[in-house]
C-alpha cells in the first residue's frame, strides 16, 4: 500500500508495519493534539469543559499519539453535547479532512509539524466506575460527567439500594431552592416544582432531566418523581 490510515484503532503499530507504506500510515485523531492524547480524548475535552476541540490527522510514531501533525481543524462544544454526539461529528470532520488533505500529502506538499511536548496532556482509558457521581462535587462538574461518558461508561448513582442512570441534566445555582445555598447535604434529592427534581451538590443543585432506575426503563424527572413519590428528601449515593 502507497498509504494507511487509522482510526480509533486503540493500539500501537509496530515499526515493522509503520515502515511499510511510502507515504506513511496516518492517524485521525479526535482532538487538538497534543491536548487530550490516548483513548478518550471527547469524553475528556467535555469533562475539562474545554470550549473548543477538533481533530488531527498525524504521522504515526512509535509513540502513543505523538507524531507529527498533518492537518487540524477545529470546532466548538455544543454546551449540551454529549460525548456520542462530538464524537461522531469529530469523526465526520475527520474523514473530510482526510480527503481534503491526502492530494497535497501524496505530492509532498505538506511539510508535518512536531508536536509542543510542553502542551502534552495524555486521557486515561475509561472503566465503569468512572460513570460513578460524587455528589460532594460541583453541580458544574457532574453535569460534564453525564454528557462525556454517554453512553458509556454512564453516570450513574444509587437510590433504594438500586443502581440509578442519569441520563441527563443541568447544574443551577442552589439560590431559590430552599434556604440561599443550602439545600441539604450532598446528594439530597430537591423539589424544583412542576414536576422537576434536582440533586444536591458540593456546590450548586444538578437538576435530573432523565433517569433510569435499575430494571425499569428511562423516564423523564416528572414520570419519575410520580412512581416514587418518596424521592423527595431522599439521599442518592448511600
Amino acid at each position: 500500500p502507497e498509504l494507511m490510515v487509522v482510526a480509533a484503532y486503540g493500539l500501537l503499530l509496530p515499526p515493522a508495519v509503520l515502515d511499510i507504506p511510502p507515504l506513511h500510515c496516518l492517524n485521525i485523531h479526535p482532538s487538538l493534539l497534543p491536548r487530550h492524547r490516548g483513548p478518550s480524548p471527547v469524553a475528556a475535552a467535555i469533562m475539562e469543559g474545554d470550549e473548543e476541540t477538533g481533530v488531527s490527522v498525524m504521522r504515526l510514531d512509535e509513540g502513543m499519539d505523538t507524531g507529527p501533525i498533518v492537518a487540524q481543524r477545529s470546532a466548538r462544544i455544543g454546551g449540551e453535547e454529549t460525548g456520542k454526539a462530538l464524537t461522531a461529528r469529530l469523526f465526520q470532520m475527520g474523514a473530510e479532512l482526510l480527503v481534503d488533505t491526502l492530494p497535497a500529502w501524496s505530492k509532498g506538499e505538506i511539510e508535518p509539524r512536531p508536536q509542543d511536548e510542553a502542551l502534552a496532556t495524555v486521557t486515561p482509558r475509561l472503566s465503569r466506575e468512572d460513570g460513578e457521581i460524587d455528589w460532594s462535587l460541583p453541580a458544574v462538574r457532574t453535569a460534564r460527567q453525564v454528557r462525556a461518558y454517554h453512553p458509556w461508561p454512564g453516570a450513574y448513582t444509587t437510590w433504594g439500594g438500586r443502581s440509578l442512570k442519569v441520563i441527563e441534566a443541568a447544574a443551577r445555582e442552589a439560590g431559590g431552592v430552599g434556604e440561599p445555598g443550602r439545600v441539604g447535604e450532598p446528594g439530597r434529592v430537591v423539589s424544583l416544582g412542576r414536576g422537576r427534581m434536582g440533586v444536591a451538590t458540593g456546590e450548586g443543585v444538578l437538576e435530573l432531566w432523565r433517569v433510569q432506575l435499575e430494571g425499569r426503563g428511562a423516564v423523564d424527572a416528572a414520570g419519575f418523581l410520580a412512581g416514587h413519590p418518596g424521592a423527595v428528601g431522599s439521599v442518592l449515593g448511600l
